[in-house]
């Protein structure tokens, strides 16, 4: 007995990852070309193009940006994955000022997949 609630218990949880954001993650998709968005093909010049102007460590006038939430590297970016999914795919808030073209925010959903299950 114990065995199956703590089995329900996981697969509970298992699937309820993503909920918070509205946007479950999806597997790891490939572009037409066949290659899968990475840090280098997409990630840093995305996150330097909307999101580092106030969201950088190195970024002095941050317009109310939280000083704990930086996106200079890889290893940031996915530690504020689910908030990263919400403020730009789901609720579409960030970037202050504008938002991402539809495009770019499919490329950043299949990145961010990437992100949390490698290919």
């Amino acid at each position: 007995m114990n065995r199956f609630l703590l089995g329900l218990a996981l697969f509970t949880i298992s699937c309820g990852k993503g909920e918070d954001t509205g946007v479950a993650p999806a597997a790891c998709a490939q572009d037409v070309d066949g290659a899968y968005p990475t840090w280098g093909t997409f990630g840093e010049s995305f996150f330097l193009s909307y999101c580092r102007s106030c969201h950088s460590a190195e970024t002095p006038q941050r317009f109310g940006a939280p000083d704990a939430i930086n996106f200079d590297s890889e290893e940031e970016v996915l530690s504020q994955l689910a908030a990263v999914r919400r403020a730009v795919l789901t609720d579409q808030s960030m970037p202050k000022g504008g938002g991402v073209p539809e495009a770019e925010r499919a490329v950043l959903a299949r990145y961010l997949d990437c992100l949390e299950s490698p290919p």
